[in-house]
């Protein structure tokens, strides 16, 4: 096969591909997502001071009902133009959206869909995402060994 008749079999398979695939980001991964400069920051302190270096319009977090980090979620971020889905791994999501109003849907496993407004204006906004039904195990006590 030439490299004409090659490179129009590669287009026409990208145009019947998915169009709903979703990018998926690791935790301290940044990426153009469908245009938005987005970074998926983990929870470490180390990790959370590197992504507020980054100075990002706004930061969306994910907190469980006892505060504590929550990751694995589906985002989609809607408004002024704009609808970008996508999975981070962490617990903190930093994107370069332009001024606008704007609202996040977010799933998570175990948790209702939780949808919130937000506004980017000037100056750094931080968005807190409760998910007050995903609460950390119990962790049993040990027992003393009996041996």
């Amino acid at each position: 096969m030439n490299k004409i008749a090659m490179l129009g079999v590669a287009v026409s398979l990208a145009a019947v591909a998915p169009a709903s695939a979703q990018t998926a980001l690791r935790v301290n991964q940044t990426a153009d997502v469908q245009g938005v400069r987005t970074a998926c920051g983990g929870a470490s302190l180390d990790d959370q001071q590197a992504m507020s270096a980054q100075n990002y319009p706004v930061t969306l977090k994910l907190a469980g009902a006892d505060g504590q980090w929550l990751g694995e979620e589906n985002l989609t971020i809607s408004g002024n133009g704009q609808n970008i889905s996508f999975a981070c791994e962490g617990p903190w999501v930093g994107m370069q959206l332009p001024a606008g109003r704007y609202r996040a849907t977010v799933e998570i496993a175990g948790a209702a869909p939780k949808t919130v407004s937000f506004t980017v204006g000037q100056g750094a906004r931080e968005v807190m995402i409760r998910f007050p039904e995903k609460s950390e195990p119990v962790q049993p006590e040990a027992q003393p060994s009996t041996m």
